[in-house]
């Protein structure tokens, strides 16, 4: 009777789903005169096949939500990690406002760039390693 009680009580429980979110957090610099600096934070789930993203600049107090356009990995050498290129697009007030794509291989990021489609300006930046970065974000 045990048995059976546990087995009806086990079957009628709902099936509860599985989802590993993990989180990247990066941060920039563009190192010129302007200083512009930003973190990017990613957000995955392989098990959805979801991702998402956001950038915060220095100072602002707003994020500025961003849609995965491309992720494209490339076998450069057999014996070493893939290059990958993101590419994603910055949505500002329901618009398009601007493109970000970075560029890495492994751990090693040789390339973020941001492309401002308003002005058609290209920024550059290379991750900030004098920064002090926790799950929390970037502290400048």
């Amino acid at each position: 009777m045990k048995r059976s009680f546990l087995f009806l009580l086990i079957s009628a429980m709902p099936a509860i789903g599985h989802c590993e979110v993990s989180t990247e957090i990066f941060c920039f610099g563009s190192f010129d005169p302007a200083n512009i600096r930003f973190e990017l934070r990613t957000y995955s789930d392989s098990t959805a096949d979801w991702e998402g993203a956001f950038v915060k600049y220095k100072g602002a107090k707003h994020t500025i939500p961003l849609v995965l356009l491309n992720d494209q990995a490339e076998m450069i050498d057999k014996n070493s990690p893939d290059r990958d290129v993101r590419t994603w697009a910055e949505v500002n007030d329901g618009k398009i406002t601007g493109e970000y794509e970075m560029v890495s291989q492994g751990t090693d990021i040789s390339s973020m760039t941001y492309l401002n489609h308003r002005t058609g300006k290209k920024f550059h930046f290379l991750p900030d390693s004098n920064v002090d970065r926790t799950d929390k974000g970037c502290f400048w």
